[in-house]
């Protein structure tokens, strides 16, 4: 209610001090979430303000949308409605506004079920948003792998977390964010699986979730110190949790940049604009190429049995028959709304990266997104 009552001046006002407190440490990244207002002018209104602080301060603020924070006295047990009528619709309206960059949820038996979690997850995936998800705080629900799932950015809490989350997590190269100052101040027992993180190689990450409930600490230094002394983290670990590990968004940059670029290019070759002496050549050498992906995705059962024995028998013959067939499908279409989802998952990961090295890696973002440009082009006779 508090969040509700508070104008969008006032949650600025009360949030400069403490940006203030981080800057001085030499935090350069700060994520806001909403999640506090639960209906959604007061979710859009915490996103703007987070907005505004970023245009006050010196330090780069990504925000996410965490309308599945909690159920709302309001909508006491409905939370299927609550995700129907509020959390979603918020959703749609702050990425319309351009006011988030990534999803979160709370998946545990106080907030919301994997299948309820997965409904906003549909969504995020459907605008194109990067999800991550607080799992497995208080009890194992399956979070971490319904995130893995998604591909999530981070899976953040984890004490619960058992060997096959870990593993989901590892195949999907999932972060697991440590928060030791929730641990402490809700004066919990069970540790978060550090162990089996290091033995699936998982990245570990740290953060002090600052928030009034859980864990009302700014200091990422001490959260730092309270990974070594309550978890038993090496610094070397805990270092790499707020520098490397943190910033692994760098490698979504380039993965989802390259997919795009990738897809481009089998789009090119469609078009008989990549250089290849004819049109869909990719096709006659039986290579991996994006279009053809998605032309499968669109055949029914028949079709698709009849075009696979084609391609296993590596004949030339009917080439020119289903080259024609994927081009007046859907394939060229479908694969240019995947390219244009990898650039704005691109666009995204590029927020969470520090000012320098954005600057410095920008003319190879601006000339990988040009040749995917060129490949959705008119072509003119």
């Amino acid at each position: 209610s508090a969040t509700r009552e508070a104008s969008f001046d006032a949650l600025v006002s009360d949030a400069l001090p403490r940006i203030d407190a981080m800057i001085a440490e030499g935090t350069s990244l700060v994520e806001v979430k909403s999640g506090y207002g639960l209906d959604v002018e007061t979710e859009l209104k915490m996103l703007r303000a987070a907005k505004r602080l970023a245009e006050l301060r010196s330090i780069r603020i990504v925000t996410t949308f965490l309308g599945a924070h909690a159920v709302p006295p309001e909508f006491a047990s409905e939370p299927d409605r609550y995700i129907d009528e509020v959390c979603i619709p918020a959703l749609r309206a702050a990425h319309s506004e351009g006011v988030i960059d990534a999803v979160d949820g709370f998946c545990e038996g106080i907030a919301f079920q994997p299948e309820q979690i997965a409904r906003v997850f549909d969504v995020a995936a459907e605008l194109g948003l990067p999800v991550k998800l607080h799992a497995e705080q208080l009890s194992n629900l399956g979070g971490a792998e319904l995130a893995a799932s998604y591909g999530a950015m981070s899976a953040d809490h984890i004490e619960y977390l058992d060997e096959a989350g870990v593993k989901a997590m590892a195949k999907a190269k999932t972060t697991a964010v440590i928060l030791p100052g929730a641990f402490y101040t809700l004066r919990e027992t069970q540790k978060p699986p550090i162990d089996l993180l290091r033995k699936h190689s998982v990245p570990m990450a740290i953060a002090t979730d600052c928030n009034p409930g859980s864990s009302p600490i700014s200091s990422l230094l001490l959260s730092m110190k309270m990974g070594c002394t309550l978890f038993r983290m090496t610094p070397e670990e805990v270092l790499a949790g707020v520098t490397k590990n943190a910033a692994a968004a760098l490698g979504s940059y380039f993965r989802s940049l390259g997919t795009a670029y990738q897809i481009a290019n089998d789009i090119l070759n469609f078009r008989a604009l990549d250089g290849a002496a004819d049109l869909g050549s990719d096709l006659a050498r039986r290579a991996p190429n994006a279009v053809v992906v998605q032309y499968r995705q669109t055949l029914c059962a028949e079709r698709l049995a009849a075009f696979d024995d084609w391609c296993v028998l590596g004949s030339l013959d009917n080439l020119k028959t289903w080259q024609n067939n994927i081009l007046q499908s859907d394939a060229l279409a479908l694969s240019a709304h995947e390219m244009h989802n990898a650039l704005e998952q691109t666009a995204l990961y590029a927020q969470a990266l520090p000012v320098g090295l954005i600057e410095a890696i920008s003319p190879v973002q601006s000339l990988l997104t040009q040749v995917c440009m060129r490949s959705v082009a008119p072509v003119n006779c």
